[in-house]
C-alpha cells in the first residue's frame, strides 16, 4: 500500500505568478507532476477547497480523486466560506462529512477543510470535529515579490478516518498552528482513532516542529522527511505516524520539489 499526505495549499503556484493557468488545470498539471514519480492507494490531503472562486469553483477532492483514478473519497469541511476572507463555523445540523457515497455531491457548499481519497475499497468513513483554538497567530506566506506576514485566526479543525477492506484505518487531520492547542488536539485524535479497528495510520499537517507528532503520541514515524516550507524545507511538520508499524517496514519516498503548494509530499509504500 502506498500512502502520501500532503497540504494542498488549495492547488496554489508557489512562487505566485502573474500568468497563472485555469485553477482547476493547475490543480491537474500540479498532480500529473506529483504522480509521474509516485502513485499513492490512499492519500490525506489538508487546505482543500470546495466550490471556492480562488479554485475554479469546483470540488478539489473529487478532481483529484477521477485523476488518480481513486474510487473512494470524503471532504470534511472546516468552515464555510473562505479562510482568511468571510467564513463561518458549521451550525448544528449541517453535514461535516461528504463522501463519494453520496448521491447529490454536487450540492456541496462553499467550504474549505480536509479529504481523503482511496483506491482501495472503502468500508466506513468516520469524522471527528475539532474545536479551533481562540487565539490567532501572525505567520509567513510567499507573495509575488519574496514573503509577507498575514494575521491568521484559528480555524475549527477535523479528522477524517478511513476503514479499509486491507484491515487498515487510515485518518488524515490538519491540527492548529497555535501552540498547546495542537497538542490538545493531537491527543483527542489519537485517543478517538485507537478506538477505530484495524492497524492504525495517522498522518497530516500536525504543526508541530522536531518530532514532537511522534513524542506525543509514542507512536512510530515513518518518514521524517522535512517538508515545509516546499522552496527550501527545514522543518518536518507533516507526519505519517502508526501504532504497529515501524520505519524498517516501509520505504520512504524523498520529497521532491512541486509546482503547487508551500509544502512537499509526504509519501511511504508499505512493504
Amino acid at each position: 500500500m502506498k500512502v502520501t499526505s500532503w497540504n494542498l495549499l488549495h492547488g496554489a503556484r508557489i512562487p505566485p505568478k502573474d500568468d497563472e493557468l485555469n485553477p482547476k488545470q493547475l490543480l491537474l498539471d500540479g498532480f500529473a507532476h506529483f504522480s509521474k514519480d509516485f502513485k499513492p492507494d490512499v492519500m490525506g490531503l489538508q487546505e482543500v477547497d470546495c466550490n471556492q472562486v480562488r479554485s475554479g469553483n469546483v470540488n478539489q477532492v473529487e478532481v483529484i480523486a477521477d485523476f488518480l483514478g481513486a474510487k473512494y473519497w470524503a471532504f470534511a469541511p472546516s468552515l464555510m466560506g473562505t479562510p482568511g476572507g468571510q467564513w463561518r463555523k458549521l451550525e448544528s445540523g449541517e453535514p461535516n462529512l461528504y463522501t463519494s457515497f453520496d448521491a447529490k455531491v454536487s450540492d456541496l457548499p462553499t467550504s474549505y477543510g480536509i479529504a481523503m481519497l482511496s483506491k482501495i475499497p472503502v468500508i466506513k468513513w468516520h469524522v471527528l470535529a475539532l474545536r479551533r483554538v481562540v487565539r490567532g497567530k501572525w505567520i509567513l506566506i510567499p507573495a509575488k515579490r519574496g514573503v509577507k506576514f498575514m494575521y491568521l485566526k484559528d480555524e475549527p479543525r477535523a479528522v477524517i478516518a478511513a476503514e479499509l477492506e486491507n484491515g487498515y484505518t487510515v485518518a488524515n487531520t490538519h491540527l492548529s498552528f497555535a501552540p498547546g492547542g495542537n497538542v490538545y488536539q493531537l491527543i483527542k485524535s489519537k485517543s478517538w482513532l485507537k478506538r477505530l479497528p484495524g492497524k492504525h495510520l495517522f498522518m497530516g499537517d500536525l504543526n508541530l516542529p522536531w518530532g514532537l507528532g511522534a513524542t506525543l503520541t509514542s507512536w512510530n514515524s515513518l518518514s521524517k522527511a522535512k517538508t515545509y516550507p516546499s522552496w527550501k524545507a527545514a522543518l518536518q511538520i507533516d507526519y505519517l505516524l502508526s501504532d504497529s508499524l515501524t520505519a524498517s517496514d516501509v520505504r520512504a519516498i524523498t520529497p521532491t520539489p512541486q509546482i503547487i503548494s508551500d509544502h512537499l509530499p509526504l509519501s511511504i509504500e508499505i512493504l
